[in-house]
């Protein structure tokens, strides 16, 4: 399974097309969001939709992705740097794809 990890902030405008490419897919996956802390109803959106949510108490880009990959469950993870990086593509890919790293993270 790939634990696919988007850190957002503000960015309510990409976030249903960013996981909506993202469930499109047919890999075997989970999607998590974390948030840090959104006022434009980013967050509020983001957990209807996604699979898994986590609030990140630091708006850092890093910290949130080594929320979600403490959180996650997949053996391989695939990280966004944002929300609209990926909007409106579908950039997961195969397997075998380079974007892919192995998990190096113990499960929490």
């Amino acid at each position: 399974m790939i634990s696919v990890i988007i850190p957002t902030y503000n960015e309510i405008g990409y976030v249903p097309a960013t996981i909506e490419s993202v469930a499109g897919n047919k890999t075997e996956k989970e999607v998590i969001v974390v948030d840090a802390g959104s006022v434009d109803g980013t967050g509020d959106l983001a957990r209807e939709k996604a699979v898994h949510f986590l609030f990140s108490p630091r708006r850092q880009r890093a910290y949130q992705m080594n929320l979600g990959a403490r959180h996650a469950h997949g053996r391989i993870f695939r990280g966004y740097p944002t929300a609209s990086y990926s909007a409106g593509s579908d950039r997961i890919g195969s397997i075998g794809n380079q974007h892919y790293r192995r998990r190096i993270f113990a499960p929490v």
